[in-house]
């Protein structure tokens, strides 16, 4: 949703932005091309890999660009350390990247064997694998009934429970098929029977929807008045802490909603990129006198 974000961040041409999940560098460097202005920005993303990425694709604005290799809950600490008191607009595009799901090693997905990880920032403790293998049945049963919306969660879980006791569980695809015995049924499906629980398992590896929450009622407090707040999200878990966030922050007269439905992308983008179709936008403009 490039188009979307540079029409509503061209009037702040001149300011400094924060790209909160700068990924590869693919927003930030379609608004340092296409916005006539000067305007500076810091991105932050945990994972090490993409940094190096976006670094390359970056490098002839590296004079108008700070990367940090750090999540998006401590970017209070970057700014600090930047000395930035004000921001004029921010972008959080929520979510897993191609190139995490497209490297097997990664563990993200079950399309390919790997090592079951799922770590954004591999600097982190807490593997899919330690989740599978240790943590008890109910909790377990929790994080995939919460967090994937996994409605055979328990047998799920029971099935993971036998299979552990007899091997540890290791990789993506000994997981995926796991679950897939689980559904029995000979249905046509249009997605493998173990997607929502591998989302589950990586929400909770990444601890994602709190550090959104957290992240969210940090950079309030850092976007100037009539600055703006952009989040992309992917899957209803996400757009529901915006949209009761950004709701709740409008009820006080912080923001007013520039979008009281949710943005979708285009059809034209649809087509040309099929994994865009749930992608939803939610933009809030700081208030002036708050």
């Amino acid at each position: 949703m490039v188009n979307e974000i540079i029409h509503h961040f061209k009037e702040k041409r001149n300011g400094v932005f924060l790209d909160c999940t700068i990924g590869n560098g693919g927003h930030t460097l379609k608004l340092l091309e296409t916005l006539n202005g000067q305007c500076s920005i810091v991105g932050l993303d945990q994972d090490a890999e993409a940094l190096t990425r976006a670094t390359d694709n970056l490098k002839l604005f590296q004079d108008r660009v700070v990367l940090r290799h750090i999540n998006f809950t401590s970017l209070d600490t970057v700014l600090d350390e930047l000395h930035i008191t004000h921001i004029d607009a921010c972008l959080f595009d929520i979510g897993v990247s191609m190139n995490q799901l497209y490297d097997a090693q990664r563990g993200f997905s079950f399309s390919g064997e790997g090592p079951l990880d799922m770590r954004m920032d591999a600097r982190s403790e807490t593997t899919a694998a330690t989740i599978v293998n240790t943590y008890r049945e109910e909790e377990l049963n929790r994080i995939l009934r919460e967090y994937g919306e996994e409605y055979r969660a328990r047998q799920i879980v029971r099935a993971i429970i036998k299979a552990r006791a007899q091997n540890v569980i290791s990789t993506t695809t000994e997981l995926a098929e796991l679950v897939k015995k689980v559904y029995r049924d000979k249905r046509h499906r249009r997605t493998h029977p173990a997607t929502k629980t591998f989302q589950a398992l990586r929400i909770a590896v990444n601890n994602e929807l709190d550090n959104l929450k957290n992240a969210l009622n940090k950079v309030v407090h850092y976007v100037t008045g009539d600055g703006l707040i952009c989040v992309i999200t992917f899957h209803s878990l996400e757009d529901r802490i915006v949209k009761q966030t950004f709701r709740a922050w409008a009820d006080e007269g912080i923001v007013s909603l520039l979008t009281k439905k949710p943005l979708q992308p285009s059809q034209e983008e649809m087509v040309r990129n099929p994994r865009a179709r749930s992608a939803k936008m939610r933009i809030a403009k700081r208030s002036l006198h708050r």
